[in-house]
């Protein structure tokens, strides 16, 4: 019933509903009088809430399941409030009955079932909906995916008895259309099939298997007619990924298979538009598997489907793909930290190359002119209180070379201990091996090392561990200066963004260019431009000129031929034969971008050590004064063609460390 209802106009006059005996009827009778108390009749419309409960849904036992009244509304535009109620079928607890999208997990059923619920709106004057209620069934229904099978299709083109298998998950194949191309590299005929269908072969409505696939590079186009829109990636078939699963479900991102997947494991990143509780939602899934990770910002989680099988991991991804508080959802993959391996060796190159050894560090830039820094400036300087985070295999605890503060792990199975690989105890020591007369000496000697893993002993660096290392540096922003990550990633905008977050708090991050010999823009974190990305040059003297031997990494003085390339690349520095320390009390020799970064890294600690609280632009500024072009001359040749040859994009050579005057500690300078 509606009763009290007022309007005035330029000519104020008062309304007042007369009761109705029907509280369905939109249209009401109503006496009006004017100043004078004269009455008339007039129909009016009352227009009243609308409720919607949403589309029907079909269901399996232990799904999780949310239902919608989103598309409620009232013509009044006054806000709604919600009343779900279970009518009918077997009982469930309905979360949040008063939202908007209450949820529930679907019980066990030894048969088909129907569940109805009741949804009725009303707004801000307690105005209920009319109708008075709607509702919206679920049906459970025990039908499942049938069992795979091994279905076999005989390519006449190939004849390599080393085979895998490419399996495809989709609930909408019926509106796709794949192409397969064998080694996307050469001009092999492209294999078709749609409608669930391969030349003879058939397959299950939502799961696809391509059976005897040699081992080859293929690539992969999804072409759906529904959306007019295509998807095309990589992917390889080799001895160690014989057997790749695509999923593609709408939010389910399509990994590059060149970076191995961690089976089973899926990173599910929030729509914060909806929710923004990643331990509340990740608490509904964790029935369906391992919760590992826990993220904050971006909002998210991690979750590891082991000991369960294609079919369950199916069901679990549809559910997240329905699921309105998820935003994408993407499998773990492991990043790379591959090197070039030599025997230990007693002398190194790479700190002489770029005149970045502080022993040797003569000069500084003072009111424009070039002067020795004397002793007692370069003995003032206190390493002590500079601190370098490097994300990687964690770094030699005992090791007398090196000067390690926390360690953290965010590795299965791995809660402390020592670097079980070596890798990041060798870039530890690129960046801040100690000035004590032993083994070599860093570009901050004695600077305090944050050890925090996130590489296995295998060298495999999970994409959800790398993140969660991020956020842990954030935790510390006040305690730490300058972070090294020298680990090659596909694109991961996920990554990029939580970088970013880090940066902002003032932290700076130097990265690692790659040694796939790509363009950097194709691979995280490099690309992002708020990073320092740095690639490799080789040198086999220690001097420019270009006049050492040939390396592994190609000529004397020039970009190494494995390092990454292009625009995103802000500075190059030796990175091929570098000698540091290595796991246990060792010294090793090793070759990539990874040792590259750490130079990079301690020159921007050594500078944060003489000016603890400079801005990110004045270590930048610092950075470009202290780099020198590909172009200029030393020794009778130039200090190196720092240009890479794909896209002639320069990149710098980072050279000694240029202090400007007004950051030097104040002793006096010596002849």
């Amino acid at each position: 019933m509606v009763s009290n209802f007022y309007f005035f106009s330029e000519n104020p006059k008062s309304f007042y509903a007369y009761s109705t005996t029907n509280t369905s009827n939109t249209e009401d009778d109503f006496d009006a009088t004017d100043d004078s108390r004269s009455a008339s009749f007039d129909d009016v419309t009352v227009s009243l809430p609308v409720a919607n409960a949403g589309s029907d849904q079909s269901i399996k036992s232990n799904d999780f399941v949310q239902l919608d009244g989103s598309k409620s509304s009232d013509p009044n535009n006054s806000p709604l409030t919600y009343s779900w109620t279970q009518t009918d079928g077997p009982d469930v607890t309905l979360d949040n009955p008063s939202s908007e999208r209450p949820t529930f997990t679907a019980p066990e059923t030894t048969e088909d079932e129907n569940i109805i619920f009741q949804l009725i709106v009303s707004n801000g004057d307690d105005v209920t909906s009319d109708p008075d209620y709607a509702t919206v069934a679920i049906s459970i229904h025990l039908t499942s995916l049938p069992p795979l099978q091994a279905t076999t299709c005989n390519f006449d083109s190939f004849e390599n008895i080393d085979k895998g298998s490419l399996t495809f998950v989709s609930f909408h194949n019926d509106t796709q259309i794949f192409k397969i191309t064998p080694n996307p590299y050469t001009q092999d005929e492209s294999l078709y099939f749609s409608n669930n269908n391969y030349l003879d072969c058939d397959f299950d409505d939502s799961i696809i298997v391509l059976a005897e696939l040699p081992y080859s590079w293929y690539n992969v186009e999804i072409y759906d007619k529904i959306t007019n829109s295509s998807k095309n990636f990589d992917f390889s078939i080799t001895n160690e990924l014989p057997y790749p699963i695509i999923y593609l479900q709408n939010k389910t991102w399509i990994p590059n298979l060149s970076y191995e997947p961690i089976s089973f494991q899926y990173i599910v990143w929030l729509n914060d538009s909806i929710s923004t509780d990643s331990l509340g939602v990740s608490d509904d899934y964790s029935r369906n598997g391992i919760i590992k990770f826990i993220y904050d910002n971006p909002p998210g989680f991690v979750i590891n489907l082991n000991n369960t099988d294609i079919e369950n991991e199916s069901n679990v991804l549809e559910n997240l793909n329905n699921d309105p508080r998820v935003f994408s959802i993407v499998q773990d993959l492991n990043g790379k930290i591959s090197s070039f391996k030599y025997n230990n060796q007693t002398i190194s190159n790479s700190l002489e190359r770029i005149n970045a050894n502080i022993i040797n560090l003569t000069h500084s830039y003072l009111n424009g002119e070039s002067y020795p820094l004397s002793s007692a400036s370069k003995n003032s300087l206190n390493f002590s209180n500079v601190d370098i985070a490097i994300l990687d295999t964690r770094i030699s605890l005992n090791h007398p070379d090196l000067n390690v503060y926390k360690n953290i792990s965010f590795i299965d199975e791995v809660l402390n201990g020592d670097d079980d690989l070596g890798h990041g105890s060798h870039i530890a020591g690129i960046a801040a091996a100690k000035d004590n007369s032993l083994g070599i000496i860093g570009a901050a000697p004695g600077a305090k090392l944050w050890a925090i893993k996130v590489c296995d002993i295998n060298g495999n660096c999970p994409l959800s561990a790398q993140i969660k290392g991020v956020q842990y540096v954030t935790e510390h922003a006040d305690e730490i200066d300058v972070v090294n990550i020298s680990i090659e990633n596909p694109l991961s905008e996920k990554l990029d963004k939580t970088i970013n977050a880090s940066i902002s708090k003032g932290l700076i991050y130097v990265v690692a260019a790659g040694n796939s010999h790509i363009n950097s823009s194709l691979t995280s974190p490099a690309r992002n431009p708020s990073v320092i990305s740095v690639s490799a040059i080789s040198d086999s003297d220690g001097k420019c000129g270009n006049k050492g031997n040939i390396t592994i990494g190609g000529p004397d003085d020039y970009i190494a031929s494995f390092s990454n390339f292009g625009n995103n690349i802000d500075y190059a520095a030796p990175g091929v034969d570098v000698l540091s320390t290595s796991k246990g009390n060792g010294y090793a020799i090793d070759s990539e971008t990874s040792m590259a970064a750490p130079l990079v890294a301690g020159q921007i600690a050594l500078y944060k050590s003489i000016k603890p609280n400079a801005s990110y632009d004045e270590v930048i500024s610092t950075l470009q004064n202290s780099s020198i072009t590909f172009s200029t001359l030393c020794n009778g040749g130039s200090f190196g063609p720092f240009l890479d040859n794909e896209n002639l994009h320069s990149e710098p050579l980072l050279y000694s460390l240029k202090i400007p005057d007004e950051d030097l500690p104040k002793t006096k300078i010596e002849d």
